[in-house]
């Protein structure tokens, strides 16, 4: 987040001057590497805190690559695969592929609605993009490979304190967002109701 912030500012007070203008031979080297960068960035706010819906739906991408992650052990271990094996780097070459325009695609996706309220219209994109789809195709995959090739290599059970402890995080995250939206409800309510209340002031005074 620091490093997308700071290429956000750089850009923003980019200069884009020629090398001839340019005198001495650290500035020409600079803005020669500079040349190669791209034009411009396109900032994602992905607007976590702006309602339970957006945190949810942003945590979504978090625990796909989680799993994502998690299912490399897995995978390597239930079908014998050795860490120097070159399928470990295909499959990071190919996630990489396949991630960062499944990433892209699903906040455009999720961002539809916030651009609609903006634009003034229906939803801007109605379908998730194929490659979000392929992404989460490829987790759900290689989820199951990992449940049928890992039955019997794991005899001993889940620690109770583990699942003491998920169990009281997802109750207490579950429980936050509930809390979370009884207080937009009622604020939106209050609005809703002062609102009414002006417009009933001001009819009244017109027809006085």
């Amino acid at each position: 987040m620091a490093t997308a912030h700071w290429f956000d500012c750089k850009y923003t007070n980019y200069n884009w001057q020629g090398l001839s203008e340019l005198s001495g031979l650290v500035p020409r080297a600079s803005r020669s590497v500079q040349q190669l960068l791209p034009y411009s960035w396109t900032k994602l706010d992905w607007m976590v805190f702006s309602s339970p819906q957006r945190c949810i739906q942003s945590l979504l991408v978090v625990a796909v690559f989680l799993a994502v992650e998690l299912n490399v052990f897995f995978l390597k271990y239930a079908l014998w695969i050795p860490p120097i094996n070159p399928l470990n780097t295909l499959r990071l070459l190919l996630w990489l592929l396949v991630g960062a325009p499944g990433v892209r695609e699903y906040y455009e996706f999720i961002q539809g609605e916030t651009s609609s309220q903006v634009l003034g219209g229906g939803r801007v994109f109605h379908k998730l993009g194929t490659f979000a789809w392929l992404a989460l195709a490829m987790t759900a995959l290689e989820t199951m490979i990992s449940i049928k090739f890992g039955r019997g290599l794991y005899p001993n059970p889940w620690p109770r304190k583990v699942l003491v402890a998920w169990g009281v995080a997802a109750a207490a995250f579950w429980a936050g967002m509930a809390v979370w939206q009884l207080q937009i409800g009622r604020s939106s309510k209050r609005r809703h109701g002062e609102s009414s209340s002006a417009q009933r002031a001001g009819s009244d005074k017109k027809a006085a």
